[in-house]
C-alpha cells in the first residue's frame, strides 16, 4: 500500500461522509502520519497528549469522542489502555481505492447531461428576457425615472411624477400678493416662500408640489392654529399704574 492511494481513498470516503467534521479528519490525517512513520504496521501505538497536539485538538472529550465515531464508522479500532504509563493502540483499517469509481463512457455522459441543463437554463433566461423586453420596450428608462426627477429637484421647473405637468416656481412678490389678497400678512408670506423654496418646493418633504396657491392656502390656516390668542383687555404699557390715592392704614 502506498500513502496516495490510501489517503485518496480515505478523502474520497470522507467527502461522501456527512458524518465527519474537521475535527475527524485532523484526528485521522495525524493518525495515519505515524503509522506511515511505522512503516504501516498494525496495531499502532498512541499517546493522547502527542496526537491532541499535533491535531489541534484542544478538548479531551473531543479527541475521546473523534476516536470512538472513527471506530464506529470503520476507519479504525482504538484500544484505551487506561494507564498514564502505558501507550493506547490504534489499528488502521485498510481502505479500498476507488469507492465510487466511473467509467469513461459515465462520466461522458453526467458532462452531456450537466451542459444540457446549463443550455436550457440559459436559453429560458434569454426568452423570459427578451420576452419582457419586447412588451415594455421602456423598462430601462422606467426604471431611471425617480432618479432623474430627484436630481431636478432644485431646478427652476420641475415635471409632475404622475401627470407630467410642470410646476413653475412662484417669485416672492407674487407670494406676497396673494397673501395680501387672501387677508395674511407680508411676514408670513415670506416664511411661506422661504421655507418651501430651500427644499426645493417640496410637500412633506418627499412630493413634488402642484400648486403653490392651495399649499399657501393651507400654510395661512395652519399658521393660524398656532397663532397665541390675544386677550380681551389690550394692556397698556403703564396699567400698574394707580391714579387715585389709597390709604393702606385702613383694614380690608
Amino acid at each position: 500500500m502506498s500513502n496516495l492511494s490510501h489517503l485518496t481513498a480515505f478523502f474520497n470516503k470522507s467527502m461522501h461522509d456527512n458524518r465527519l467534521f474537521p475535527t475527524h479528519i485532523s484526528l485521522y490525517v495525524t493518525l495515519f502520519q505515524h503509522w506511515n512513520h511505522n512503516k504501516f504496521n498494525n496495531p499502532l501505538g498512541v499517546v493522547r497528549e502527542e496526537i491532541m497536539q499535533q491535531s489541534k485538538i484542544g478538548s479531551k472529550a473531543t479527541y475521546h469522542k473523534c476516536m470512538r465515531d472513527l471506530q464506529e464508522f470503520q476507519y479504525l479500532t482504538y484500544q484505551p489502555s487506561f494507564s498514564p504509563y502505558q501507550s493506547s493502540t490504534v489499528h488502521m483499517i485498510k481502505l479500498k481505492e476507488p469507492i465510487h469509481k466511473l467509467s469513461s463512457s459515465t462520466k461522458n455522459e453526467q458532462v452531456k447531461k450537466h451542459t444540457s441543463s446549463i443550455n436550457e437554463q440559459v436559453e429560458k433566461e434569454v426568452y423570459i428576457y427578451n420576452t419582457n423586453t419586447k412588451n415594455n420596450k421602456n423598462i430601462f428608462i422606467d426604471t431611471a425615472v425617480p432618479k432623474m426627477n430627484r436630481s431636478n429637484i432644485k431646478s427652476g421647473t420641475k415635471k409632475s411624477q404622475t401627470g407630467g405637468q410642470k410646476f413653475e416656481e412662484p417669485s416672492i412678490q407674487k407670494v406676497k400678493l396673494f397673501f395680501e389678497e387672501v387677508k395674511s400678512t407680508k411676514d408670513e408670506a415670506e416664511r411661506f416662500y422661504n421655507y418651501y423654496s430651500s427644499n426645493g418646493w417640496l410637500v412633506g418633504g418627499k412630493t413634488q408640489m402642484k400648486n403653490w396657491e392651495a399649499a399657501a392656502r393651507n400654510w395661512i390656516l395652519n399658521s393660524d392654529k398656532f397663532r397665541p390668542k390675544e386677550t380681551s383687555k389690550t394692556l397698556r404699557p403703564d396699567h400698574l399704574h394707580v391714579k387715585t390715592d389709597k390709604n393702606y392704614g385702613e383694614p380690608l
